[in-house]
């Protein structure tokens, strides 16, 4: 597992005990007591192919609880909070549906997702979706100094014309 130092202040990432038997195994995959703060009031699940990368985004209100289940996703983060003790700190880490773990990315930290293979996510909110609370941000951005493991991936219009983490920056801090 990562080491909890190398992630942005109050992100964590926890392993998940999978109990297997004869038919099957069972995992709890939330718990109140995961998410600090608010709990999650939205589950989305996310299918990609290979080769797709989905943000960079920043969500100024709301905090992310992710598990990938199926398939490997490297994820791109970025604390874009200046009144952080890990302002500008970038991090990447890889998580698959072979060990499952939750990722808890606190609002204000910026994180894309690359699909390094066929892949399905599952991501609970803090709050309801609402587009003024999602920041996209340009992923291939030098400053964000996240080392990914690809050049050219499959983009939404969107996230092909993101603007640059120093507008980004200015955005979210207005909204923290």
């Amino acid at each position: 597992m990562i080491d909890p130092g190398a992630l942005p202040e109050g992100t964590t990432c926890r392993p998940l005990a999978t109990m297997p038997d004869e038919r099957g195994s069972f995992t709890e995959l939330y718990r109140r007591e995961w998410l600090p703060g608010s709990p999650a009031v939205q589950w989305n699940l996310i299918r990609s192919d290979a080769g797709v990368m989905r943000g960079m985004r920043v969500h100024p209100r709301h905090d992310d609880y992710l598990i990938v289940l199926d398939g490997l996703v490297q994820i791109g983060l970025r604390d874009l909070r200046q009144a952080s003790t890990t302002f500008g700190r970038p991090s990447l880490l890889a998580l698959g549906g072979s060990e499952l773990a939750v990722l808890t990315i606190p609002a204000g930290v910026a994180h894309g997702l690359y699909f390094s293979e066929p892949s399905a996510v599952l991501i609970g909110v803090t709050r309801y979706h609402d587009a003024e609370d999602e920041i996209p941000c340009r992923w291939d951005d030098p400053a964000l100094e996240i080392p990914w493991p690809f050049s050219s991936p499959k983009l939404s219009p969107g996230d092909a014309s993101a603007p640059s983490l120093a507008q980004v920056i200015s955005l979210v801090n207005r909204a923290l």
